[in-house]
C-alpha cells in the first residue's frame, strides 16, 4: 500500500488569512498546502485533501471492472465517486 499519511484528510482555512491547510486524522498530521486565499487556492487544497479517498475509490472501481460486480455495487461506487467530486468541486461536506 502507499506510504502516504492515511486519510481521511480535511480541508481547513487556516487561522491566518494567507494559509489554507490540509489535515490528516491525527493532530500532528498538518500540511500547509497553499499560501493564499483565492478560490483557486481553496480548490487546490480541497483536491489535495481528497487524494486518499480518491485512491480508495479508484481501487474499488478497478476491482469492480475486473470482476463481475452487481449493479447495486457499481451504483454504490458511482455514488461515492460523485459525492467525492462534489466535495472537491463545490466544497460540499
Amino acid at each position: 500500500m502507499s506510504k502516504h499519511t492515511p486519510g481521511p484528510w480535511y480541508f481547513h482555512e487556516g487561522d491566518s488569512t494567507q494559509t489554507v491547510i490540509v489535515r490528516g486524522p491525527k493532530t500532528s498530521d498538518r500540511f500547509v498546502v497553499v499560501d493564499g486565499t483565492t478560490e483557486q487556492d481553496s480548490a487546490d487544497a480541497r483536491l489535495i485533501a481528497a487524494a486518499p479517498e480518491a485512491i480508495e475509490l479508484l481501487a474499488k472501481a478497478a476491482d469492480a471492472m475486473e470482476g463481475e460486480p452487481t449493479a447495486a455495487y457499481v451504483a454504490h461506487v458511482v455514488r461515492e465517486i460523485r459525492a467525492l467530486l462534489a466535495r472537491v468541486d463545490r466544497g460540499e461536506p
